[in-house]
């Protein structure tokens, strides 16, 4: 697994993720665990494609200081660990990895879009149901429960926005011009961070197939009422 039980905090804490020996809940840990092995091989098939993603986790070696098996080639590492570069605009742009660290020279990666996407997971399991009208909460006998959805649909907008852009739109972005129609997967106002699908997008059109198996699915994003 690249990302484990640390990444929940802040925006997307979860309680008793990390277990306590004096903790009651330790079970929490243990299926944030279960969460963290399934969604992250989903997120990241469905991102990259079954044989981008096989052919880089192959490559993955999470004993080692940079997340990759000696050896590995610089592509696995700009992928996981992020890369600065010009992009084929000119433009000096920042890919900051699927992982990263929230204080930057720490050494310490406890960022990615994958905890967005898990976190979204566990809370629509656990305390959220999603339906026809949007978000519905579930709630146990003689308890209270805080409203989780406003973070939830948070937590969904930032996954997206890492992965395949920032625009809250359900539809392709489809160009025409004299030479054809192209569908813009990684349509969104310049910026120098730039999604998962421009890195790698950009990446094939700096150096052919770096990439070359690439095969992304398209994303929709949420509203604020999580529609």
């Amino acid at each position: 697994m690249i990302i484990n039980k640390e990444y929940f905090k802040g925006e997307i804490y979860i309680a008793h993720a990390v277990d306590s020996i004096s903790d009651d809940t330790t079970g929490v840990g243990t299926d944030i665990d279960g969460l963290i092995d399934k969604y992250e091989r989903d997120c990241l098939i469905k991102s990259l494609g079954m044989v981008l993603y096989n052919e880089f986790y192959d490559q993955l070696d999470p004993s080692s200081l940079d997340g990759l098996l000696p050896g590995s080639d610089a592509k696995w590492d700009n992928l996981l660990n992020g890369l600065k570069y010009i992009d084929p605009d000119g433009d000096q742009v920042w890919w900051r990895g699927i992982r990263y660290e929230s204080v930057t020279g720490s050494g310490v990666y406890d960022k990615s879009f994958l905890a967005e996407y898990i976190y979204f997971f566990y809370q629509q399991s656990n305390q959220v149901s999603v339906g026809s009208n949007g978000f519905t909460h579930t709630q146990s006998k003689n308890s209270t429960m805080a409203d989780p959805t406003p973070k939830v649909i948070s937590a969904w907008r930032e996954f997206f926005a890492i992965v395949q852009g920032e625009s809250t739109e359900s539809l392709d972005f489809v160009t025409h011009t004299k030479y054809g129609t192209s569908v813009d997967w990684c349509a969104s106002n310049k910026n120098s961070d730039v999604s998962l699908y421009k890195f790698i997008q950009d990446q094939n059109t700096l150096v052919t197939d770096t990439y070359a198996d690439w095969s992304p699915m398209k994303w929709v994003n949420m509203n604020n009422f999580g529609i």
